[in-house]
């Protein structure tokens, strides 16, 4: 198996070792949960592997605000962002399946199965309902697929420098596009129970693992821009999140291509599938990449409520680049829903 990811959305320090490593992978044996630092937040279980939740901010009536990063980024990496937007509503930032501290669970790690991982995970967590979904490059996909999936539990949505689902994507050494390349295959149905032997790797797959991660120079000892930005205590969190082996192993979901045409698909098929639910774009401004802007500005036609904001001030990662932008916007998201709501009474 190979990691597949849209070029121009993959993490330079990520893209090259993903490529090469990743294959078919089984696992035995048990969960480690011994940690070199604490979870910042709760274990949860969610059907025999427990997912990272932190929730922060007194205000349990709703809206919650509920983070989805980006392929490579973590919980804490809304660190600037998530203190802030607890001071005016309850916000939730999580691992997903394999990362920092959460279990792998069960494979595949397919979108269907991380959306499914996250609606269950915030069921058993009492968050309240109506959730504002925020989804950064990757994420902006997944939290697309909650509100396709869960309609009448979501209020608002701002995709973060988000995903566009036609971009190329480099496989084995080809270059393909979803609204191409798609064979129309059937995604293999959510997980709702995992074994015991789906939470660790096998000792030689994770040597294996190990060799090639030496080899290529990673795990880093120090990170690059924009993750300096982060508290220093955050920094060398990441780095040991970043050292650990089932990061790089629940990258396996041979059928990404074929879940991006479906995104593709659903968007052209139902215009304005979310009806009036504010939605909000942000798009990075720094590189003036007018293709991308032009790109997800074709995502305003997924709501008859939405809009584009270009940040000149920020690159991809603007929760790091510009967290006081995101603050405000998730305030205006709020204060849209309530508008709706008393609208509709």
């Amino acid at each position: 198996m190979k990691f597949r990811l849209p070029f121009y959305q993959a993490h330079p320090i990520h893209l090259l070792l993903f490529i090469a490593i990743f294959i078919s992978l089984s696992v035995s044996a048990q969960s480690d949960k011994t940690f070199k630092y604490p979870p910042l937040g709760k274990l949860i279980d969610v059907g025999g592997w427990k997912l990272n939740l932190n929730g922060q901010g007194a205000d349990k009536k709703g809206p919650s605000i509920i983070l989805e990063a980006g392929v490579g980024d973590f919980s804490f990496d809304w660190s600037l962002l998530q203190p802030e937007v607890a001071k005016f509503a309850h916000v939730y930032s999580y691992d997903r399946a394999g990362y920092a501290w959460s279990d792998m669970g069960p494979k595949l790690h397919t979108m269907h199965q991380d959306v499914y991982n996250l609606h269950t995970l915030l069921q058993k967590s009492n968050a309240p309902k109506p959730y504002i979904l925020v989804g950064a490059s990757y994420g902006a996909f997944l939290v697309r697929l909650f509100a396709q999936e869960y309609p009448n539990e979501v209020a608002g949505i701002i995709l973060v420098d988000g995903g566009y689902e036609d971009y190329p994507m480099f496989i084995n050494g080809k270059k393909l596009q979803p609204s191409i390349d798609a064979k129309g295959i059937s995604i293999p149905p959510v997980k709702t129970i995992a074994r015991d032997t789906d939470n660790v790797l096998k000792p030689e797959t994770k040597k294996f693992i190990q060799d090639i991660l030496s080899q290529q120079g990673f795990p880093p000892t120090q990170l690059d821009s924009p993750y300096l930005k982060l508290p220093s205590d955050i920094q060398k969190i990441r780095l040991w999140a970043l050292g650990q082996i089932n990061y790089y192993a629940v990258n396996d979901n041979d059928y990404y291509i074929e879940e991006a045409a479906l995104l593709l698909n659903a968007r052209n098929k139902h215009p304005y599938m979310f009806n009036e639910i504010p939605l909000i774009i942000l798009t990075q401004g720094i590189s003036n990449d007018t293709d991308r802007i032009n790109k997800q500005k074709e995502l305003l036609s997924l709501s008859h409520n939405s809009k584009q904001i270009v940040d000149l001030k920020s690159g991809h990662h603007m929760q790091l680049e510009d967290p006081d932008l995101l603050v405000t916007i998730i305030k205006e998201v709020i204060d849209a829903t309530k508008e709706l709501k008393n609208l509709a009474r």
